[in-house]
């Protein structure tokens, strides 16, 4: 990050949009911010104030961040009233530059949308200062500006941003750890859910009404334990939390792989899922706290990225271990010839015909008439 510069303007965030208001001394780039603010929380998107009046801006990773300036963190001037404190950030991207400018242009040209800040292009949005203008029309301006760089320069940028995450990962040992360990226990959640009821179905003979009824009860049990595991978290830590779910996970999962009675697989079952709520609600709070500042974004990224990149090793294991199964329990003699197969898929895809919308007009039906 480039060192910070200080300029006169008001740095708020709209959601996830950061936006400084630049004027003169009483144009109402405070009075903006804080309609802004109040507009997006009545909304439920959340708005936070960066800084008031001054403001730190820096280059970093090719785009613009801002601070709040020393001495007035927190802190917004409203004229009739005087300084009043909100919520702030510490840090946020910028998006958007506010321009309250003097008069109001009925068709503004295209090239007065653009500018440059510290040698970096961003959107700008004049907007007619206070009393040009009502509140309101203030308002639609804002909403209406571009929030954010051409979908070209984003791209590029987003790319470099993941480039440069993907290099400084060496040097962050415990996030590493923490994202290889975490996507190997989160293929372990994602494969009791996808297939325990295949299981449940195919071995203890569940009907569809109980897999329901099972399914339902599962996921709120889990749901009550990702809620008393929130105390959990607070006393004793994300990790202790994320351990003792797991060990608790493992030690209930084993005797449910070997219950024959319906109704203790049920049981078991239910119990095991107040542990995988705490599971998975710790290994996120876990991964923000493990996140640099400023960073959450894209550290969350990448925990998502780690659980898609192995979404295909649960299932492999578990296709593995029921053909092995198979195959033991089998005289070895296959019912279907592979060269059948592979002669009906080519067959299917070379004339893909109305018969083929019925499988008992073609495919397989037609030419092994044994299945």
């Amino acid at each position: 990050m480039s060192a910070p510069e200080n300029v006169h303007a008001t740095g708020i965030v709209l959601d996830k949009t950061g936006i400084i208001f630049r004027g003169p001394s009483g144009a109402g780039k405070s009075l903006l911010a804080l309609e802004l603010i109040d507009e997006w929380d009545l909304r439920g998107e959340g708005g936070k104030l960066v800084s008031d009046d001054r403001i730190d801006i820096a280059v970093e990773k090719g785009g613009l961040v801002m601070m709040p300036a020393k001495n007035i963190e927190g802190l917004i001037e409203l004229r009739g009233r005087g300084i009043v404190g909100r919520p702030f950030l510490r840090k946020a991207p910028l998006h958007l530059i506010v321009d309250l400018v003097p008069g109001l242009e009925r068709m503004v040209e295209e090239d007065a949308l653009e500018t440059t800040l510290l040698g970096v292009k961003l959107p700008r949005c004049p907007v007619p200062q206070a009393g040009v203008v009502d509140a309101r029309h203030q308002l639609l301006l804002v909403r209406e500006a571009p929030g954010g760089a051409p979908i070209g320069a984003a791209i590029r940028r987003g790319l470099a941003d993941l480039g440069r995450t993907l290099k400084s990962l060496p040097g962050q040992g415990n996030l590493v750890r923490f994202l290889v360990g975490s996507a190997v226990y989160r293929e372990g959640f994602n494969l009791l859910f996808a297939f325990g009821g295949i299981y449940a179905a195919g071995t203890l003979g569940l009907n569809p009404g109980q897999l329901i009824l099972f399914g339902i009860g599962l996921n709120v049990t889990s749901g009550i334990g990702a809620i008393l595991a929130a105390w959990a978290d607070d006393a004793l830590g994300s990790k202790p939390t994320i351990l003792v779910s797991i060990v608790a996970l493992v030690a209930i999962g084993i005797p449910i792989i070997l219950v024959t009675d319906p109704i203790w697989f049920i049981g078991l079952a239910l119990v095991l899922g107040l542990f995988l709520g705490p599971a998975q609600a710790a290994s996120r709070t876990l991964m923000g706290r493990l996140a640099s500042v400023g960073s959450e974004g894209e550290a969350y990224g990448l925990y998502g990225l780690t659980g898609r990149a192995t979404g295909f090793v649960g299932p492999w294991l578990f296709a593995a271990v029921t053909a092995a199964s198979l195959a033991l329990k089998g005289d070895g003699i296959h019912a279907v010839p592979l060269d059948v197969c592979i002669e009906t898929m080519r067959q299917t895809g070379h004339d893909m015909s109305e018969k083929y919308k019925e499988t008992s007009q073609g495919g397989l039906a037609v030419n092994v008439v044994a299945c």
